[in-house]
């Protein structure tokens, strides 16, 4: 019975030894977790932002954008910190242990120190890390100066008017300086973002392309600048740059198509590759000028990518041994070599460029008459009128004889345009191609088939418009005029007309169609696209350095 007794009791024993071993209860060893099975215990870091200007006085504001790592003393991958929100706070759970802290570069703000219960830690600073306790770590850092730059982004409708509504946030802009400091800001959803502490100098402010929005306009408190033009920033001044953008696409892709042609103007086969093609947009006050180019692949087509909204120009250069014959964007007229077309934001415009093999070998023949006012022919000096004959790349230029005849030879087939130099002291009527209609507008237009001789008779009326001229008076800025010279009168015969010299700044034709402005300007060195009289009593905006005087022809 003994015996049976302690066998029983040994066993017991080893029962409650091999459980107690399993709960890790063995005397004098406590509750402690089994490794592996139960997470180790952690203590937090919590690091607490501070600035200070350059005098050390203390800087209130927003504090978010630092971040911070925590490396372990004895090695082993960085620990990087949450970034800090605006009130500058930034907390992590660790493993006990000794850490390295350290912050990460940020520009215009510089680390002066790391300090615990106001204590310098140094530079990068030690850490000790105890289980279940907490560090709470300052970092002082000394701002560049006591500026600000507050960013304002409105999205707004095609007639300028601001989207109610619209999301303004996730806009990028990089601001600068000239002394090398760059730092990037998003903003939020009311279409804010800033940038305070900073040093006084010259800034700049660039907001970044955005997919699906097109720049319109900016302002450095309320006058209008371009997009990342510089401007002056003093001590403790807040200034305010606001951003204007509108919903959709700011380019479009132009899409060409070679074809080749016979005489008669029917599509033939041959090489399509190899035909070069510029696309050209002059700058304006939202986008810098763009000319880029593009070569024919074997199919004969070339595609020329982020053209910029608006009026463009497209001008092959027309292989020798080819004669350039029309270009014409889809849905459209046939332009000229070099001749404007409109492309729309987010539009692929196909436009179909033909040539033939070998040279023009039409003629225009051109005969002068001269008219009174009431369009009968009268006799006069038809000698010395000059022509100029445009044709895609070819332009050639002829003048009258005595008999009032001009011929130009080797033209190739197309669209022209014909136009005269209005002598002083006449007036354009009217150009007449054989079997067609008067046009009364210069430059004509033509259309020119290969071989053909096509005859042009063009009409002046001697003495000007009805041989008198009225004073109108302009005063300093822009003028809305009525122009009452006939169609096709150069706009230089308007300048001309002003006084005194040198007072002219520009005119300015609004063009319903194209919904813009075409302009001139007397300056030689300066684009123009407004070169002739559309229609006659054509309303104008004429803009004076100076007050002066146009003198109109009487009507």
């Amino acid at each position: 019975m003994r015996s049976s007794y302690r066998g029983g009791g040994i066993q017991r024993f080893l029962g409650v030894a091999v459980a107690a071993v399993a709960l890790g209860i063995i005397a004098g060893t406590g509750l402690t977790p089994v490794q592996g099975v139960s997470a180790q215990a952690t203590g937090t870091v919590t690091v607490q932002k501070a600035l200070v200007n350059p005098a050390g006085a203390p800087v209130t504001g927003d504090l978010s954008g630092y971040v911070f790592t925590l490396t372990p003393a004895a090695g082993g991958a960085a620990i990087t910190l949450p970034t800090t929100g605006a009130t500058g706070q930034s907390t992590v759970a660790v493993a006990p242990g000794n850490y390295v802290i350290n912050e990460q570069a940020r520009s215009g703000s510089t680390l002066q120190s790391f300090t615990i219960g106001g204590v310098n830690i140094g530079t990068p600073g030690s850490v000790a890390v105890t289980a279940g306790g907490t560090v709470t770590v300052t970092a002082t850092n000394q701002v560049a100066g006591s500026a600000t730059i507050n960013i304002v982004k409105t999205i707004i409708d095609a007639n300028s008017n601001p989207v109610v509504g619209a999301d303004a946030s996730g806009f990028t802009f990089t601001v600068a300086n000239a002394a090398g400091f760059t730092q990037q800001v998003t903003t939020v959803a009311g279409g804010t973002a800033s940038l305070a502490n900073l040093a006084a100098g010259t800034y700049s402010v660039t907001e970044q392309p955005r997919a699906g929005f097109t720049f319109v306009a900016s302002s450095v408190d309320g006058v209008g600048v371009a997009n990342g033009q510089t401007f002056n920033l003093a001590a403790g001044q807040t200034r305010a740059v606001a951003f204007a953008n509108r919903q959709g696409a700011s380019t479009g892709t132009v899409q060409i198509t070679k074809q080749l042609v016979d005489a008669a103007g029917n599509v033939t086969t041959g090489t399509l590759s190899g035909f070069t093609f510029t696309v050209a947009c002059a700058a304006t006050a939202t986008t810098a000028a763009f000319s880029v180019s593009g070569t024919t692949d074997t199919s004969g087509a070339a595609s020329i990518p982020n053209v910029p909204s608006g009026t463009c120009t497209l001008t092959e250069t027309v292989p020798s041994g080819f004669t350039f014959v029309s270009a014409t964007p889809t849905g459209g007229t046939a332009i000229a070599n070099g001749g404007q077309f409109a492309i729309a934001p987010g539009q692929t415009l196909a436009i179909a460029v033909r040539n033939r093999a070998g040279a023009g070998n039409s003629t225009v023949a051109i005969t002068k008459q001269l008219v009174d006012a009431s369009g009968n022919v009268t006799t006069g000096t038809l000698g010395g009128f000059t022509f100029t004959l445009t044709c895609g790349s070819f332009s050639q230029q002829a003048t009258t004889d005595v008999n009032g005849a001009a011929s130009i030879t080797g033209v190739p087939a197309g669209a022209c345009t014909l136009q005269e130099t209005v002598p002083s002291g006449f007036t354009f009527v009217s150009a007449t191609p054989a079997g067609g209609t008067a046009g009364t507008a210069n430059p004509a237009n033509l259309t020119i088939t290969a071989g053909q001789t096509l005859a042009v008779t063009v009409r002046n009326r001697a003495g000007g418009s009805t041989g008198t001229t009225e004073p109108v008076a302009l005063f300093q800025g822009c003028n809305n005029v009525a122009l009452t010279w006939t169609a096709g009168t150069p706009v230089t015969t308007v300048s001309a007309a002003i006084s005194p010299a040198g007072s002219l700044e520009s005119i300015w034709r609004y063009d319903n169609v194209q919904g813009r402005f075409f302009g001139f300007s007397p300056n030689p060195n300066a684009p123009s696209d407004y070169t002739a009289v559309q229609v006659a009593l054509e309303p104008v905006f004429i803009c004076m350095r100076t007050p002066g005087t146009l003198n109109r022809p009487v009507v």
